[in-house]
């Protein structure tokens, strides 16, 4: 069993030990030797303060390494560190970034919060065609709600739509005398 299993173990899946200091120090370990789930791991445990003071800036640094080295979890985690300005600076450019590698990889949160970002705008402009996109990859990959939020957003959009207008016929344009202009150009001349 590596140190990340002994302290996943130890944080609570299993009762092999019940020393949280201990159980803390293995995932270190393991994040150290560039374990990327053991970096995320230790990044929640940093961010949610468990058995440790939280510290935002830690955490961002561990989900950092993990996403870095392309696990979903933590591209969605540190993602959303970046949206919220948990840890770093808010920057919404690479909150996109990072939910668009963790739900090309098949996060359906992440594909969820991309389209929650394209809907309302935040940071950025709205736009309804991109949230609906991201709003059904994310029902495609098992988010409960997406799929709705995608068919109420369409929803909306058809009775927003204008109706196709009937062109009104092109009035005559008078040129000289009893000749007019049809909506075609084409001029036509009276021959009375």
């Amino acid at each position: 069993m590596t140190y990340h299993e002994y302290a996943r173990t130890a944080l609570g899946e299993t009762k092999l030990t019940t020393d949280a200091a201990l159980a803390v120090e293995w995932l270190r370990q393991a994040a150290e030797w560039g374990h990327a789930q053991a970096q995320n791991d230790l990044a929640v445990v940093c961010d949610r303060g468990q058995m440790v003071t939280r510290d935002p800036a830690q955490a961002f640094e561990w989900f950092q390494k993990a996403a870095d080295q392309g696990l979903k979890e933590a591209q969605y985690n540190l993602a959303s560190l970046y949206e919220d300005g948990q840890g770093v600076t808010q920057d919404v450019a690479q909150a996109v970034h990072w939910y668009r590698q963790a739900a090309d990889q098949g996060e359906p949160n992440a594909a969820y919060q991309l389209g929650m970002l394209y809907r309302d705008g935040k940071g950025m402009t709205s736009d309804t065609a991109q949230a609906v996109h991201w709003f059904r990859q994310a029902a495609a990959s098992g988010h409960s709600s997406a799929g709705e939020i995608a068919r109420q957003i369409e929803a909306s959009q058809s009775k927003d739509e204008p109706k196709p207008a009937v062109a009104p016929a092109a009035a005559p344009t008078p040129v000289r005398g009893d000749a007019v202009i049809l909506g075609t150009g084409e001029v036509i001349e009276s021959v009375f």
